[in-house]
């Protein structure tokens, strides 16, 4: 059994979380993808919450499978190139009936910009 650390009850990520479960209607133990920079925070509440089944891509590197997901969410590119292949991805892994959702913590950033620090 993995051991999660539990969430503090102010976390904002968990509440994230909470929010695109319920607007996607997505039971918690949906498969999930998570893609872009800095998605730790998202990926543990998810687990927290019981998707068992949930990883974490960039949208820079390659991907080393090709499963199926139910949402793919992403949360934080770089520039408008990743968020291009962040949407191919997407659309990859969710196919005709899955979700694709992209929260307001995306940030697009100016070339050259460095990613800030979370």
């Amino acid at each position: 059994m993995l051991d999660i650390p539990s969430l503090a009850p102010d976390d904002p990520s968990g509440a994230l979380v909470d929010q695109v479960m319920a607007v996607a209607h997505l039971p918690p133990t949906a498969n999930v993808v998570v893609i872009g920079h800095h998605t730790l925070p998202i990926v543990l509440a998810l687990m927290h919450r019981g998707c068992a089944c949930v990883r974490s891509l960039r949208p820079d590197v390659a991907s080393p499978d090709g499963e199926a997901a139910d949402l793919a969410w992403i949360v934080d590119v770089a520039n408008e190139n990743e968020l291009c292949e962040a949407l191919q991805a997407a659309h990859r892994r969710t196919g005709a009936k899955g979700r694709v959702i992209i929260t307001d913590r995306l940030v697009v950033r100016p070339a050259d910009t460095p990613h800030p620090a979370r």
